[in-house]
């Protein structure tokens, strides 16, 4: 086996599986070897919903998460790179507005129970005086 070949294999081993736990991404592959990040490091799989990260697929040396339109290579795990910023931005803008959506739907339930004008809600969600 000529060093080219043992450096691709050692790079890009088969995934048997991904874990998460403690706030961690740990990848078991092929060979033997496991390899741990920190899940802050990939800020799409960390602001995901845990369903969200259970459902991807493996294909070889790397991993997709279909709901989140996220792609990784076993070699960016190994290596320890960081999800793209531009990716991570994304992800950032995405989780933000989920979150105030879920807060004006919270508010609204609660404005069906106790009425208060719609504006009202806005205004306090924003922050702004009434």
């Amino acid at each position: 086996m000529d060093a080219s070949t043992e450096t691709n294999e050692a790079l890009y081993p088969d995934v048997l599986r991904i874990r998460f736990e403690d706030g961690n991404m740990i990848w078991d592959f092929a060979d033997g070897r496991s390899s741990l990040v920190p899940l802050a490091w990939y800020p799409t799989l960390m602001l995901a919903t845990s369903a969200e990260r259970a459902n991807y697929h493996i294909c070889h040396y790397s991993a997709h998460w279909p709901q989140l339109d996220c792609d990784l290579g076993a070699n960016a795990i190994i290596l320890g790179h960081k999800e793209a910023e531009f990716f991570a931005s994304r992800a950032r803008e995405k989780y933000a507005a989920r979150t105030s959506t879920m807060a004006l739907r919270r508010a609204r339930a609660y404005t069906a129970l106790r009425w208060v004008p719609e504006h009202h809600i806005s205004q306090a969600l924003l922050g702004e005086a009434s």
